[in-house]
């Protein structure tokens, strides 16, 4: 669990602010803003010592819009449902004269939200508990995906990220009262209020920090001692997933309850980027392997089979059976076929995958290896996706220094893109490293083993692993992005 909603006593209703867009090529950044003195003023009879709580699981909340134009409308909409494929909740959008629990408003500053419940006491139902100030027909899909994703998790209760009891952000105080003060011109009061103030741990519920949320701020290196900025985040996390499901459990849709059906006359290698085939994409499950056999869902059949004992475990969605487990001796070969043995100048290779916390920094991130003998040359093995906690290696002749930053225990989804001059590596959709490399492959015979290098020391995972893709060719960022939010 993670996550913060509320329990807390207000003497007024709880409304939360989203971090605002910036203006591409300008300076000037649109933030959080109190609420309107108008909408204030119409809602000052709803003082009430009253918690705020949650929604009682399965409920349909209504919702209905105030104002704004069917084209911002159908954007809101089609983006708060992604919610409702892990909260056992539902979200019914009513025509305008209905009675709502949540009404939506574009035309006030800024961009926020009521807390969960608080909604329903502002009982003059021309009053909205959210809006979203800076909507218009130029907002990118990112920008109405990410902000209408953050309101609507404060519509389901939770607070900001950024000011968990746990958060490990160590802040610049100074930096950040200049910048939010002389870029935004908040007041010392509110900086303090809404970036540098945690919540009490004792009077709210939450669990592990989660930079990645759709609930947290981005945040400038430049604001923080420790030098890691928070990246503006655009879809949900996985931990964003997993803990509005405990929330409001007994959501039964395939993105749940199991994973996503894939065709079973297998999956197109074409339609990808203009230099990435999809060579091979393995469903570890245990509905995918059969008497120790993995199926490729591509129409390459690349089929494998798992060497020593077959473990599962749950998968990322909480799905048990849904992900082989590697015990650091066991692992998938697949034999050596036309496709497989393709990549000349280009290789990606895609995986979710949760690293035991006992493993080792050589049993570290032992993913794939492509090789025909046990001794390392210039030429074996093929290709490689390998990495310790600082380094990578895509073949022999090329290992470069790389921080890995994985936790243990949880999932990730991890990519390696080697495109013939640059070997990068992403981490839940978002770039984490980039070397210069220039390397050719050598055809060879060898299977390709998942979990197991041999050329030179052998090294295993050690962990779980399910969904791995391998391309001949690069995957583009977006793709990248596109595959994570899959």
């Amino acid at each position: 669990m993670k996550y913060l909603f509320a329990i807390l006593l207000f003497i007024t209703p709880t409304i939360l602010l989203a971090q605002s867009e910036e203006d591409e090529g300008t300076n000037n950044i649109q933030m959080c803003v109190d609420m309107p003195p108008e909408i204030d003023d119409r809602i000052a009879f709803a003082v009430s010592t009253k918690a705020a709580s949650l929604w009682a699981n399965g409920s349909r909340i209504s919702v209905k819009f105030l104002d704004g134009d069917a084209y911002l409308r159908e954007k809101v909409m089609k983006y708060a449902q992604e919610w409702t494929k892990y909260a056992n909740i539902d979200f019914d959008f009513v025509a305008f004269g209905t009675t709502a629990d949540i009404r939506i408003s574009f035309k006030y500053s800024g961009s926020w939200s009521y807390v969960a419940k608080d909604a329903l006491w502002a009982r003059d139902q021309s009053t909205p508990t959210m809006n979203f100030g800076w909507f218009n027909h130029s907002t990118s899909e990112d920008e109405f995906r990410r902000v209408t994703l953050h309101e609507f998790g404060h519509a389901l209760g939770l607070y900001h990220e950024h000011q968990h009891p746990k958060s490990n952000l160590q802040w610049n105080e100074a930096a950040v009262y200049d910048y939010y003060s002389t870029r935004i011109g908040w007041p010392r009061s509110k900086i303090t209020e809404q970036v540098l103030n945690k919540y009490n741990s004792g009077s709210t519920n939450y669990g592990k920090y989660d930079p990645e949320s759709i609930m947290h701020y981005d945040i400038d290196k430049n604001l923080l001692y420790n030098a890691v900025p928070v990246y503006r985040n655009t879809d949900l996390s996985a931990t964003d997933r997993e803990y509005i499901a405990s929330l409001y459990p007994g959501r039964t849709s395939t993105v749940v309850s199991k994973k996503p059906k894939i065709p079973t006359t297998g999956i197109t290698t074409t339609g990808l980027s203009k230099k990435a085939t999809l060579l091979a994409y393995y469903e570890f499950g245990k509905d995918a392997t059969i008497a120790k056999k993995v199926a490729d869902k591509t129409s390459n059949v690349n089929n494998g089979s798992i060497e020593g004992t077959v473990k599962y475990t749950k998968d990322r969605f909480g799905v048990a059976n849904g992900a082989l487990l590697f015990d650091g001796s066991n692992y998938v070969t697949v034999p050596n076929s036309t496709s497989l043995s393709s990549p000349t100048n280009a290789l990606t290779v895609a995986c979710w995958l949760k690293l035991d916390k006992t493993a080792t920094d050589y049993d570290y991130l032992t993913l794939c290896c492509k090789a025909n003998a046990d001794q390392e040359t210039a030429q074996n093995p093929q290709y490689r996706c390998q990495a310790t906690v600082s380094t990578i290696s895509v073949n022999t002749e090329v290992v470069q220094r790389v921080k890995h930053a994985i936790p243990p225990d949880e999932w990730c989804f991890y990519v390696m893109v080697y495109d013939g001059s640059e070997l990068k590596t992403f981490i839940n959709g978002k770039e984490h490293s980039r070397q210069p490399c220039n390397v050719s492959f050598t055809a060879n015979t060898g299977a390709l083993e998942i979990g197991r290098d041999k050329p030179g020391r052998v090294e295993f995972f050690k962990g779980a692993i399910d969904e791995l893709r391998l391309y001949n060719g690069a995957l583009s960022d977006t793709e990248i992005a596109d595959l994570f939010r899959k």
